[in-house]
């Protein structure tokens, strides 16, 4: 059954070499992921969702313009 859950829990870092780099507690629904089966959507302009084999992960509220240059910059 797939799951989805909405992470608040989360720190970010911004470098001009790597652009943002979030970093969140392990999570068990991304325990069997791979490169090929991972999918990074960014909705309602400060959201990430992460999917991967049907399950969700939205990484809540993150600030507007972190997403904007890593668009920019072609890092998401």
């Amino acid at each position: 059954m797939a799951q989805e859950i909405d992470l608040t829990d989360y720190e970010v870092m911004f470098t001009i070499h790597t652009g943002v780099t979030i970093l969140i507690p392990k999570q068990e629904i991304l325990n069997n992921s791979n490169s090929d089966n991972l999918h990074f959507i960014i909705e309602n302009k400060n959201d990430i969702t992460i999917i991967s084999s049907g399950n969700k992960l939205i990484i809540k509220n993150l600030k507007k313009d972190y997403l904007e240059v890593a668009k920019e910059r072609n890092f998401i």
